[in-house]
C-alpha cells in the first residue's frame, strides 16, 4: 500500500494519521511487515492544489475486509491525497504468513526518487 498526505499537515497530524492507520489495520487483522516514510516527494501533478506529498510505503498482510477498512479510513480523511492497494498473492496459509513476517526486511525501504538519484549518480 503507497499513500500520500497532504504536505500542509504538521508532524503531530501525520502521527496521529499513521497511528490511526495502524490501529484500523490491526482491529481488523492485518499483519504489517513494514511501514516505511518516503518523505516529501513532487508529484507528477497537482492534487488539490499541492505539488509535493509526504509518501508512506506500508507493507502487510491483510484479509479483504481489512483492506476496505483501511481503504474506507483513508477516503473519509482529506488530509489522505491519493492511496493504491496493490495484492501481491493469492490467499496464504498459516505457515506461508508465518515465514513471510519471518523473512520481512527489516531495514527501510528506498523511496524511487532516491533510485533515481542513485542511478543518475553513476554517469558522473
Amino acid at each position: 500500500m503507497v499513500f500520500i498526505l497532504s504536505p500542509s499537515i504538521d508532524s503531530a497530524k501525520s502521527e496521529a494519521l499513521l497511528s490511526k492507520i495502524d490501529k484500523v489495520g490491526k482491529d481488523n487483522g492485518a499483519e504489517f511487515l513494514r511501514k516505511d516514510n518516503w518523505g516529501k516527494m513532487k508529484m507528477a501533478h497537482e492534487i488539490e492544489k499541492h505539488q509535493t506529498g509526504n509518501y508512506f510505503y506500508y507493507r502487510l498482510i491483510a484479509s479483504r475486509e481489512a483492506i476496505n477498512e483501511l481503504e474506507r479510513a483513508m477516503k473519509l480523511d482529506t488530509a489522505f491525497l491519493r492511496f493504491q492497494t496493490i495484492r501481491l498473492s493469492d490467499d496464504l496459509s498459516e505457515a506461508q504468513i508465518q515465514d513471510l513476517i519471518e523473512r520481512a526486511p527489516k531495514e527501510a525501504s528506498v523511496s524511487p526518487n532516491a533510485r533515481a538519484e542513485d542511478e543518475s549518480s553513476d554517469f558522473h
